[in-house]
């Protein structure tokens, strides 16, 4: 039966306006859903995440130190965290 219900969905939505655009429209369209994108703007302001107590090694967990920066950049309205040309070392697999 779900399988049934499957095919008559397939075969019946394009005849309701689900098809694709012609080609006349697609431009316009395309135009349309570019325009509406906007850039966000990032603060020129940024932490170096070590500033924070953060250590590149496997060993130590540096979350509270990512938390900490991540509220001071919280506080300024944005910015960039900096986390160094090391960042392949660090310890990203932590459970929240």
């Amino acid at each position: 039966m779900k399988i049934k219900i499957f095919l008559f969905f397939i075969g019946f939505f394009p005849w309701f306006g689900f098809a694709q655009l012609s080609s006349e429209e697609k431009p316009t369209r395309i135009d349309e859903i570019v325009n509406r994108i906007k850039l966000p703007e990032i603060p020129d302001y940024s932490v170096i995440l070590t500033d924070f107590g953060a250590h590149p090694d496997l060993q130590k967990d540096s979350k509270k130190a990512f938390d900490n920066a991540l509220k001071a950049l919280e506080k300024k309205g944005g910015g960039k965290l900096i986390v160094g040309k090391e960042s392949k070392k660090w310890n990203f697999d932590h459970q929240y």
